[in-house]
């Protein structure tokens, strides 16, 4: 037995010598451009494991994103790639190629939810547009441009009182305000659209999608539970509390149920 055990460890010793060097090391643009050329040639489930592999090493932009989602869309994952192009979409909300790609991928879901969405009065829809328009890191920077303006411009009226500064003083303080609250308060629904999130609970609730073929919604955290009703493939949903490997679905018609996390993907 010891003769045996002996052996198997002196053979996976060689085989290790005898291995390649590992590509665990490899710079994450060396995997995006392993991706491409895999892409390129057609084997898809290569490029969408290459493209993963940049973004895992950091390389977190949104045409790493959108190249994965395009490879997985080839694929026929539906559910992942609409994922990774709102996951792209926020990174670069004005590129049109992944607005129509992920167009193209919502017309494969089953459930169309989005039907069911409230629509907010004009007013809060506007005062919402610039976070369709705009990422978060572009509104951060704009607000802190406006911020030091803002003190610039308190310091130059308290060196020389002038009546001439006061508006764009306050302009600038309103405007600074209202950015931050578009970082700091609003976030994400179902389809993609933003809605003001004040409070720490409403701040909790992030959009989700289903990835697996068919999944059985629970009335509680557990198959124990009674299934209440049925999602499918690229469903976008949202999600609020999470209990271990269960999370709570929200519809956008009131229902909630349970589900395994590994059915969906949460942005």
């Amino acid at each position: 037995m010891i003769k045996k055990v002996f052996l198997a460890a002196i053979t996976l010793i060689a085989l290790t010598a005898a291995a390649p060097p590992s590509e665990l090391n490899l710079p994450p643009e060396t995997w995006v451009a392993k991706g491409d050329l895999s892409y390129q040639s057609g084997n898809y489930a290569l490029a969408a494991q290459a493209y993963g592999r940049a973004l895992e090493g950091g390389l977190d932009n949104a045409h790493v994103l959108y190249n994965k989602a395009n490879a997985l869309y080839r694929l026929g994952k539906y559910g992942e790639a609409i994922a990774l192009y709102r996951q792209a979409l926020q990174l670069s909300p004005r590129d049109p190629d992944i607005r129509a790609n992920l167009s193209l991928a919502r017309k494969h879901a089953i459930d169309n939810l989005a039907q069911t969405e409230t629509t907010l009065p004009f007013s809060v829809s506007s005062l919402l547009a610039p976070r369709t328009h705009f990422s978060s890191y572009e509104l951060a920077v704009a607000a802190l441009v406006c911020y030091a303006l803002f003190w610039l411009l308190a310091a130059l009226r308290g060196y020389s009182p002038n009546r001439s500064l006061k508006l764009p003083l306050i302009l600038s303080a309103i405007i600074s305000l209202y950015l931050i609250l578009l970082v700091t308060g609003a976030r994400e629904t179902y389809s993609g659209k933003y809605v003001f999130a004040l409070t720490s609970k409403s701040r909790a609730i992030r959009p989700a999608i289903i990835t697996e073929g068919e999944v059985k919604l629970h009335s509680g955290d557990s198959e124990n539970f009674q299934v209440v009703f049925l999602l499918h493939e690229g469903a976008e949903v949202e999600v609020n509390e999470v209990r271990k490997d269960w999370v709570e679905v929200l519809l956008p018609d009131g229902r909630s149920g349970w589900a395994n996390r590994s059915s969906l993907e949460i942005i």
